[in-house]
C-alpha cells in the first residue's frame, strides 16, 4: 500500500522534507560549490554538538546558581537581616540569554508540533520504497493532485499503473529498473500533464541521476500530455498520448532501440542513441520537434504528419510518405520521400529522394546529390536596393530606391514606421508622413515570393526569394532647384541612353553612375549614351542633379533610376557520353561554366520527344558535372539500334539567363 504522510512518518516525512528543500534550493550549484557547501555542513553539526555541551554546562551552571542563590536566602534568615537591605538575585547575562533561548525554542517546538503534521498530512507526495507502493489507494484524483516520490532505487520484473494509478513520478535522484515490461495505462477521461524525471517544481523535471530502464515501455494515455526527462533505456518504447517529450534515450544492452509514437504533438529534447536497424514511427502528429539534439535511429514520419528539426539538430536518416512534411535547419543524411520538405538556411544533407516538391535555401555552395524529385526549388534571398534617395517636387516630397532583380513588392519605412506595404512601385510619395522640418530617416525593404510555411506542392522547379536587406538614408527638408525628372534608361542598337526632363534655370546637369561622376562632353544636354560606364551584368544605379553657378541659386537634390544589365550563361563544353552497362545506364559528363550554379539534363531518342531526365548542383574539383541518365526509371527499354540525343544548358539565375543547349549523340546510328 502506498505510503502517505501520516502521524507515524512525521519524523521521516519531515527529515525528508527539510532534504528536498536543501536539494531545490541548490539546484543550480555547480560541482566545486556543492564540494564547498558540503565542506561547510561539517563544522555546522561540530557547533551544533559544541552548543549542546555548552547547553549542558550552562543547566549545570544554572543549577549551581540557583542553589547557591537558596543557600544565600537561608543564610539572611539565620543572620536574621532587614528585609530591605537583601540582594536581587545573582542571574548571569549568559544564563540569562539560554534561558531565552530555550523558551523561544520549546515555543516553535509546540508550534511545529501543531502545524507540521497538517501540513505534511496534505502534501500531494505518495512515498516509493518498493514496486508495490505504486498504487495511489484512496488518493484518487487528477493527475496532478498527487505524485510518487521515490525513497530509494527499484527493481522489480515488471511494472504496471493503471488509470487511478497514474501520477507523475518523482525519480527524486533515483532509477527505476524493470526486467520487462513497464506499463502505463490511461484510458479514463484524465487530462494533464503526466511527468517522470527528477521533480524540480509542479511543471518542472529533469533527468538529473534519473534512469528509467526496462526492456519495454508502453504509455496507453490518449488524453494525457507525457513528458519524460530521466535518461531512458529500452529495447521498445510504445507510446499513445495527447502530446509526447521525451529526453536522452539509449538502447543500453539490448540490441536495438525502436520507438512508436501516435500523438498530436511529439517532442525530441535529448539524443536517441541507438544501433544499426533501429528505427522511430510517429503516426499522424502535426507537431514534430527535434530540439537540436541527434537521432541515430531511422526517422520514419507517417499520414499527414509535419516535422521541424531546429538547428543543431542531426537526424540518420529521414523517410515520409507522401501526405508528410518537414523543415529542416539541422543536418541529416537521407532525405527520402514527403509532400514537401523546406531545408532551411544552415542545413546540411548529402542526399534527397524521392521528394514531391523539394524547397532548398541556397545558403552554401556544397553539392548534394537529388534523386527522383518531381520539383526543385530554390531559395535566394534578394539583393539590397543599390541606392536611396529623396526627391523635391512641385511641394512633394518621393523616396525613390533602385529596383531589385526579382523583387516583387517593396516595404518603406519612415521612422522605423512601416507606411506602405507591398508596394510594387520604387517611387512612393512621402509627404504626408514628413509633416515638419527636420530629420526623418526613410528605409526600403525589397519583398520577395517566398513566405516561410507556404505550400509549394504543386509548384514546379525553379527559384524563388526571400526579402533582401533594407536601405536607408537620412533626410532633411530643403527647396532648391527641381530636381531632374522622369529618369529613364533605354536600349537603342546595343547603346544604352541615358534621358530626362530639363529644368527651369539650370545651366548643366551632373550625372553619377555607381557613385562616380562621368564626364560629360556637353554638360548641358539631357541626353547621354551611358553603355561604357554599365560595367558588368547587376543592377546600376544612375543620378542626375541640376547645376547653377549662381550662389543665389541653390543646386538640385539629386534625381536617380535604375538599371539592370543581364547576360547568357555560356554554353557547357566537354560534353561526352557513354553507355555504362548493358541495362542502359548512361554516363554523361561536360565542363561548368563561370556562374553556373545548376544544369538541366534532357533525352532525345530516335529524334522524338525530348524530355527532362533531371537537374544537378554537383561540381566536382576539377571543374567537370557528371550526371547518370538511367534509361529502366524512365521506361525506356535500351537497344543498341536506337539513337540517343543527350542535351544539356546550364540554368539561369540572379543575372544570368540560360544558356544555349550543347548535345552529344550516342548509339550506332549517332553520327549519321
Amino acid at each position: 500500500m502506498a505510503n502517505f504522510y501520516d502521524d507515524d512518518k512525521l519524523t521521516e516525512n519531515e527529515s525528508l522534507e527539510e532534504k528536498d528543500e536543501t536539494v531545490e534550493s541548490n539546484e543550480s550549484l555547480s560541482e566545486s560549490q556543492e564540494e564547498s557547501l558540503m565542506t561547510f555542513d561539517q563544522p555546522a553539526q561540530e557547533t551544533a554538538e559544541d552548543t549542546d555541551n555548552d547547553n549542558a554546562s550552562e543547566q549545570s551552571s544554572s543549577e549551581e546558581n540557583r542553589k547557591s542563590e537558596d543557600s544565600d536566602t537561608e543564610y539572611a534568615q539565620d543572620s536574621e537581616k532587614p528585609k530591605k537591605e537583601k540582594k536581587g538575585l545573582n542571574i548571569s547575562k549568559k544564563t540569562k540569554i539560554i534561558v531565552s533561548v530555550t523558551v523561544v525554542a520549546t515555543v516553535l517546538v509546540l508550534l511545529l508540533g501543531v502545524m507540521l503534521p497538517i501540513l505534511l498530512y496534505h502534501a500531494p507526495r505518495i512515498f516509493v520504497k518498493t514496486a508495490e507502493d505504486f498504487v495511489a489507494g484512496d488518493k484518487v484524483g487528477a493527475v496532478g493532485k498527487y505524485f510518487y516520490s521515490l525513497d530509494k532505487d527499484i527493481s522489480c520484473d515488471t511494472l504496471t499503473l493503471e488509470n487511478g494509478n497514474v501520477y507523475s513520478i518523482d525519480m527524486n535522484k533515483h532509477d527505476i529498473t524493470v526486467t520487462n515490461d513497464f506499463n502505463i495505462v490511461c484510458t479514463e477521461e484524465r487530462t494533464g500533464t503526466l511527468y517522470i524525471g527528477t521533480r524540480k517544481n509542479d511543471t518542472t523535471y529533469n533527468n538529473k541521476k534519473a534512469t528509467l530502464k526496462a526492456k519495454t515501455i508502453i504509455i496507453n494515455a490518449p488524453n494525457l500530455d507525457v513528458v519524460i526527462a530521466a535518461d531512458v533505456v529500452a529495447e521498445s518504447i510504445d507510446v499513445t498520448a495527447k502530446s509526447f517529450a521525451i529526453a536522452n534515450s539509449r538502447n543500453g544492452e539490448y540490441s536495438k532501440l525502436d520507438i512508436n509514437i501516435t500523438a498530436q504533438a511529439v517532442k525530441f529534447n535529448g539524443n536517441i542513441s541507438a544501433s544499426a536497424g533501429s528505427a522511430i514511427n510517429i503516426t499522424e502528429c502535426a507537431n514534430i520537434v527535434v530540439n537540436g539534439v541527434k537521432i541515430e535511429s531511422t526517422l520514419n514520419i507517417k499520414t499527414s504528419s509535419s516535422l521541424t528539426a531546429l538547428k543543431g539538430s542531426q537526424i540518420s536518416t529521414l523517410n515520409l510518405d507522401d501526405t508528410s512534411t518537414a523543415s529542416i535547419a539541422g543536418s541529416v543524411s537521407l532525405v527520402n520521400g514527403g509532400k514537401q520538405v523546406v531545408m532551411e538556411i544552415g542545413h546540411n544533407c548529402n542526399t534527397y529522394e524521392n521528394i514531391n516538391s523539394l524547397v532548398i535555401f541556397r545558403d552554401s555552395n556544397k553539392g548534394s546529390t537529388i534523386k527522383n524529385c518531381r520539383a526543385v526549388i530554390w531559395v535566394e534571398q534578394l539583393a539590397k536596393p543599390l541606392d536611396i534617395n529623396i526627391e523635391e517636387v512641385n511641394g512633394k516630397i518621393y523616396c525613390v530606391v533602385s529596383a531589385v532583380q526579382y523583387a516583387s513588392s517593396y516595404n518603406y519605412y519612415v521612422n522605423d514606421e512601416l507606411v506602405s506595404e507591398a508596394n510594387k512601385s520604387t517611387r512612393l510619395d512621402i509627404t504626408s508622413y514628413v509633416k515638419e522640418a527636420g530629420k526623418y530617416n526613410i528605409k526600403v525593404k525589397p519583398v520577395g515570393n517566398y513566405v516561410s510555411g507556404m505550400d509549394l506542392s504543386e509548384n514546379n522547379s525553379g527559384t524563388m526569394y526571400v526579402d533582401g536587406e533594407a536601405i536607408s538614408t537620412d533626410y532633411n527638408c530643403v527647396f532648391t532647384l527641381q530636381a531632374p525628372q522622369n529618369l529613364k534608361v533605354t536600349k537603342q542598337d546595343g547603346q544604352y541612353i541615358l534621358s530626362f526632363d530639363s529644368v527651369l534655370h539650370a545651366e548643366t546637369y551632373k550625372i553619377i553612375i555607381d557613385g562616380k561622376e562621368i564626364k560629360r562632353s556637353d554638360a548641358s544636354k539631357t541626353t547621354e549614351d551611358i553603355t561604357q560606364y554599365l560595367a558588368g551584368v547587376g543592377n546600376h544605379s544612375i543620378r542626375v542633379q541640376a547645376l547653377n553657378s549662381n550662389s543665389n541659386i541653390h543646386n538640385s537634390e539629386e534625381s536617380m533610376t535604375s538599371c539592370s544589365v543581364t547576360a547568357s550563361l555560356e554554353a557547357v563544353t566537354g560534353i561526352t557520353a557513354e553507355l555504362q552497362d548493358e541495362n542502359g545506364a548512361i554516363n554523361v559528363k561536360w565542363q561548368g561554366v563561370a556562374n553556373g550554379f545548376e544544369y538541366e539534363v534532357s533525352l532525345q531518342v530516335n529524334g522524338k520527344n525530348t524530355v527532362v531526365v533531371g537537374r544537378t548542383s554537383v561540381l566536382n574539383e576539377d571543374g567537370s558535372v557528371a550526371f547518370v541518365i538511367n534509361l529502366d526509371d524512365l521506361g525506356i527499354e535500351y537497344s543498341s539500334a536506337d539513337t540517343y540525343k543527350i542535351i544539356v544548358k546550364a540554368v539561369g539565375h540572379g543575372y544570368y539567363t540560360d544558356s544555349v543547349v550543347a548535345y552529344v549523340n550516342l548509339g550506332s546510328n549517332a553520327n549519321a
